[in-house]
Parts: C-alpha cells; sequence; structure tokens
C-alpha cells in the first residue's frame, strides 16, 4: 500500500510546514492518510486507479461536487444551471457580465487548487495531474521536470515577457499586414511623409488607466498621427518617423479591449485577459527611441551596405539582397534595442527572485529533514518572495521619479493591469496602454473638428441596422459637453437636429446627410468660419432590388463605378455558394446550405453583425459596390454639380 511505504515517509526539507517545523503529513487529520485501513474506507477512487481528484481530504465520497459543473449543479440544480443559460440568452448583456465575473475567477481557483493537490497530496496518492493521463501520476521525476522546465522557461522568457502576453496583438498584427499591406511588408512613418497622396493620417484611440489627480475620468480619446501622438490628458509628443504603420493600426484598431474596458470593467475581465493573453492592443511609449538605439541601427546599416558594395561584382543576387534589407524602412533594430534597454533595469530584481527561488527549491527538494541545508532553503525562499513583494509594493508609487524606471517593466504593467491599478500623476508613464478609440467616438471626427476643418466627410459603417444614427448622435452629445461645437441642418438651420436624424433615417432617399458646423469661440475670442460635415451612412435606400453582384474586376476598379443595377450580375451558382436574388435578401452566411433554410441567416445585407468576421469575397464585392452607389451624389453635391 503506497500510503505507509518508505518513500512516503521519507520527507525533505520542503516537506515543513514552517522553518525547523513537524513534517506537514504528520501533524493533526492529515495523518490518516498514512492508515491504510483508513483510506479505504474513504477515499472515492480506488488506490490503484487514482483520478483527476484523488487525494482530497476529508470530502469522502462526493468527487462531482469538487468539479465546476458538479459545484453549480449541486449548489443550483439542474434548473438552476438552465435558467443561468436562459438568462444569458435573454438580457445578455448584464447576466453575462455578472456570470464572468463570478465564474473566470472561480476557474482559475479551481485549475490552481487542482494542481497544488496534486503537489501537495501526491507523495502519498499518486494521483494524475490530467484526468486518464498515466505519465501524469505522481512521481519525484515528474515533479522535478515539471519544476525545472517551468522556472527555467520563466528565466528566459523574462526578455521577451511583453511578446508572450500579446501573441493576440501579433496575430492581428500580421493579418492585417497581409490583408491591407503590399506584400505584407510593413512601412514606416517617413514613408507616409513623403507621399503626395497621404501625408497625414489620423488614428483614434483610447488611453487606459492614466489620469491626472484632479481628473476622475479613467478613459479618454487619444489621437494618433503622422506627426504626434498623445491627448489633452499627457500632452503631445512627435511620432518618430521610424514608427511602424501596421503597429499604430493594430492599437487603434483593439477593439476587443476597449469593449472590456469601457463596458465590462471588472477584474474578472482583467484577469481574463491576463490569463489567457488576449491583448490586442499594447503600451505605447511616448518618447523615441534614444540616441544609443539609433547610433546602433545606424552602424549595422553602415556595415550591410558596404558588405553589400564588396560582393556585388561576385554574388550580385547576395549583394541585391543585402542591401534591400538594409534600405527596408522598418527600423526595428532600434525599436527592439530600446525596448530591451527599458527593460532590463526592471528585469533584474525579477530575474534575482526567480534565481532565488529555483535554487531554494533544488536545494529543499534534494535535502532531507534535519540538514544543515534546511536553513538555507528556507531563506532563500523568504529572501525571493521578499523580492516580489517589494517590487510589487514600490510600483504603486511609481509616481515618484526615483521609482519610474518600474513602470517600464512590462510584469509590472501587466500587474497593474490586471489590479485595475490607475496610475495618477502630473506627468505620463513611460508606457501607456492604447486600444481602439472607437467606442468612444467611433466616426473619427474629434481629431478634425479640434482643428477646425472647413470642409469634413465621414463615412459611418457602425453596427445600426435600426439606422438610429447612434453614432451621430455621440458625437453630437461629446461635442456638446466639450463645448467645441453645434450642428444645424443648412437648409433650415433653426430645425431642431432631432427632427433632422429622425427624417434621414425615415424618409431620407439618399445615403449621406449634410449638415453646418458651428465652432465655439477659440480662448482668444477669435472665431472660427463655418464648416460642412458630409455623413456617408451605409443602408439601403427605400425601394431598392439590385441583384448581388459578381466579384470586382482590375477594368472596373480603374473606371467609373457603374449605376445602381447596372453592376454584372453573380452567375447563378448554388454548388459554388452563390446566392441568387436580391441583395437585400442576401444573408451573411459563407454558403446558402449554412442557412438552414432561413433559421440560421442572421442579419441580411448590409447590416451584418459585428460578430460575423468570415465575410467572402462576394460579400465583399456587393459592399464595396454599396459604398460608390451611395458616394456617388455626395462627390457631385461637394464638386457643386447637383443635388
Amino acid at each position: 500500500n503506497h500510503y505507509i511505504n518508505e518513500e512516503a515517509a521519507t520527507a525533505h526539507c520542503s516537506d515543513q510546514a514552517v522553518m525547523s517545523g513537524p513534517v506537514w503529513y504528520t501533524v493533526g487529520d492529515v495523518t490518516k492518510y498514512l492508515n491504510g485501513t483508513w483510506v479505504d474506507q474513504n477515499i472515492w477512487a480506488p488506490v490503484d486507479a487514482p483520478s483527476w481528484d484523488a487525494g482530497v481530504p476529508f470530502w469522502g465520497k462526493n468527487p462531482p461536487e469538487i468539479t465546476l459543473y458538479g459545484y453549480l449543479l449541486a449548489t443550483l440544480g439542474a434548473s438552476g444551471v438552465l435558467l443561468l443559460f436562459l438568462g444569458a440568452v435573454i438580457w445578455r448583456g448584464k447576466v453575462v457580465k455578472v456570470l464572468l465575473t463570478i465564474i473566470i475567477p472561480v476557474v482559475y481557483i479551481f485549475i490552481v487548487i487542482a494542481v497544488a493537490k496534486w503537489k501537495t497530496f501526491g507523495p502519498i496518492s499518486i494521483q494524475y495531474l490530467l484526468p486518464g493521463i498515466e505519465w501524469s501520476a505522481y512521481s519525484t521525476g515528474i515533479v522535478n521536470l515539471l519544476f525545472w522546465t517551468f522556472t527555467v522557461g520563466a528565466i528566459l522568457t523574462l526578455p521577451v515577457y511583453d511578446s508572450v502576453q500579446k501573441l493576440a496583438h501579433m496575430y492581428y498584427r500580421r493579418s492585417l499586414k497581409r490583408a491591407f499591406f503590399v506584400n505584407g511588408r510593413d512601412i514606416s512613418f517617413d514613408i507616409i511623409r513623403g507621399s503626395p497622396y497621404c501625408p497625414n493620417i489620423l488614428f483614434g484611440a483610447c488611453l487606459h488607466d492614466y489620469r491626472k489627480p484632479w481628473e476622475g475620468t479613467n478613459h479618454i480619446d487619444f489621437t494618433i498621427s503622422t506627426l504626434f501622438v498623445g491627448c489633452t490628458r499627457t500632452g503631445f509628443y512627435r511620432n518618430p518617423p521610424t514608427a511602424s504603420l501596421a503597429r499604430l493600426m493594430t492599437i487603434a484598431g483593439a477593439a476587443v479591449d476597449a469593449t472590456f474596458f469601457l463596458n465590462a470593467d471588472v477584474l474578472a475581465i482583467r484577469l481574463l485577459l491576463a490569463v489567457v493573453a488576449l491583448r490586442f492592443g499594447d503600451f505605447l511609449r511616448l518618447m523615441p527611441e534614444g540616441p544609443m538605439s539609433m547610433r546602433f541601427e545606424g552602424r549595422i546599416a553602415t556595415r550591410l551596405e558596404r558588405q553589400a558594395s564588396r560582393i556585388e561584382s561576385q554574388l550580385p543576387r547576395t549583394a541585391a539582397a543585402v542591401a534591400e534589407i538594409s534600405s527596408r524602412q522598418q527600423h526595428w533594430i532600434s525599436r527592439w534595442l530600446q525596448g530591451l534597454m527599458d527593460r532590463l533595469p526592471a528585469a533584474c530584481p525579477f530575474l534575482v527572485g526567480h534565481t532565488l527561488i529555483f535554487v531554494g527549491a533544488t536545494v529543499g527538494g534534494t535535502n532531507v529533514v534535519g540538514s544543515r541545508s534546511c536553513s538555507i532553503y528556507v531563506w532563500l525562499v523568504y529572501v525571493g518572495l521578499l523580492v516580489y513583494a517589494s517590487v510589487a509594493i514600490l510600483s504603486f508609487f511609481a509616481y515618484i521619479r526615483p521609482l519610474q524606471w518600474l513602470m517600464r517593466s512590462p510584469m509590472i504593467q501587466q500587474f497593474q493591469m490586471l489590479f485595475m491599478h490607475r496610475y495618477k500623476a502630473a506627468v505620463p508613464p513611460p508606457y501607456l496602454y492604447i486600444s481602439d478609440g472607437g467606442l468612444i467616438e467611433p466616426l473619427g471626427i474629434f481629431p478634425l473638428l479640434r482643428r477646425r476643418m472647413r470642409r469634413i466627410v465621414v463615412s459611418d459603417a457602425a453596427e445600426d441596422p435600426e439606422l438610429t444614427m447612434r453614432c451621430l448622435r455621440d458625437a453630437l452629445a461629446i461635442c456638446r459637453e466639450e463645448r467645441l461645437c453645434s450642428f444645424y441642418d443648412p437648409d433650415d438651420p433653426h430645425r431642431d437636429m432631432e427632427f433632422v436624424l429622425q427624417d434621414f433615417s425615415r424618409l431620407g432617399a439618399s445615403g449621406f446627410l449634410h449638415l453646418g458646423i458651428r465652432y465655439e469661440p477659440m480662448a482668444d475670442g477669435a472665431r472660427t468660419p463655418d464648416g460642412e460635415l458630409f455623413c456617408l451612412r451605409m443602408r439601403l435606400l427605400p425601394g431598392d432590388a439590385v441583384p448581388v453582384r459578381a466579384l470586382l474586376t482590375e477594368d472596373e476598379l480603374l473606371g467609373q463605378p457603374p449605376p445602381p443595377g447596372y453592376a454584372p450580375p453573380a452567375p447563378p451558382d448554388p454548388s459554388a455558394g452563390v446566392f441568387e436574388g436580391p441583395r437585400s435578401a442576401y444573408t451573411g452566411a459563407c454558403c446558402p446550405s449554412w442557412e438552414c433554410g432561413g433559421f440560421l441567416a442572421g442579419r441580411r445585407f448590409p447590416n451584418y453583425g459585428v460578430g460575423n468576421q468570415f465575410l467572402t469575397p462576394l460579400h465583399f464585392a456587393n459592399l464595396c459596390g454599396l459604398g460608390a452607389e451611395l458616394s456617388r451624389p455626395l462627390v457631385d453635391k461637394m464638386r457643386g454639380r447637383g443635388a
């Protein structure tokens, strides 16, 4: 019987409860586990076939209740679990938020308990870490292998800890480059500045978890442009020419983070983002790369150019490849080196703590109780834990200038984000967490209104199947709150804007709405001339019966867009998944057969749900065709050729 064998009686330093204290399984009720008769009568799993939950003392013969589903079933009953599911379907937001707040921490705790239980009771129960997996049965070899693997992995991944935490961000960035960049290759902002077609780009983003001591709101809109990044809260900083367009575009489009932080900012959500590394936004460095990293990058580029010139006559292909690498405007070397220089000082305390814990656990697991090494084991572990605790506590005082270097650590940033810490200081920290600003102001017109532009064209393709014009209404409300400007109907300036929006939604025969902009006086009392806002809304006009069109062609893109109904229709081929009929009945399913007779059709064209991220090329072609049709009257009006 394993519970009373010689191996279980062999105690090491790590088996002591406290320094120089007794061995944990020789004190109190736990000693019953060394009694084979008691174990046979009370353990619910056979001794020769241990399972996932074997080894839990005093929980008797009720194994289902220690699983998450069994706990909910035992507490609420089958009807209660069914009501939770139905409530999540009917009331969605509120119920899901409550469920996530409760269930996610419970699931995480259950996983931690299962591992701790395996490590604690495994020496006397030989239970499995994974259900049904024989190699996961407790043994000294498995424990040492896992310990060495995860400890060495934690130490080796310290320099790239930030990359591990933002795998979702990196995958999203890669997808954007493959979809929207030529040959999937990123470009820097110095190329954009030299382009006559797009000299200035404005991205609307959102700043999280930083505010000044006298401010109340946690989130604020953040602007990323070709020349500057920042907002009124942080001030504006020069955007370095070496900045990556793909990275900043990914940050500005990180809607998952913004949705959670703005609509359900609770501890459970932050725990979810940290545990599963579901982070689409990123920490943005406000200051440009330092001179040391730029000099290092320049030296590498110079050496590559010299090497290319030397081998040009002998190996022309190799020389061309080297020249191409040196001429690419990626500037990843300076960014990588600057990030390493920022993170290295803050990583040193964690490296020291990891090393102390690693050495202490090795000493404690290889020396028996009573040896002099047990005291060394205890002090190594205590000092390592003290290093972790000191760094964690001091990080909450990082607004003090001598401690600001802690805010450069990705581990500290992740720790403070997890515990919903709001950095409060007059000066922003070195890194700020930025995500999508669409949930604050989805139209992206604030940067233009703040610049008091005379003519603004905005495209509204947000999810609004009832055509409530919610995005424009939100923009109007925020403009009033900031005392920035007001809007009016140029045809009847005295008419209330609510009536104007209602008429456009119900009676509008056009795809765009023309509004006047009256800017408020500036600080010196000077008044800016009125501007114009042309809001193009994605919609089907009344009586639309246009058939589903075919895919776009290069000749069509290089010419004038066809009028409604004159585009080549899609060939009827149900076997190939081509929809036959008017586009107003076109569903968002990949194939007509997946609609299950209309039961799973979902929303119709063009009001597909945001959750539908699997649109086909035919969907894209029809959305582009609709955009061209709605834009033609707008272009004609702006050019003064008609209504």
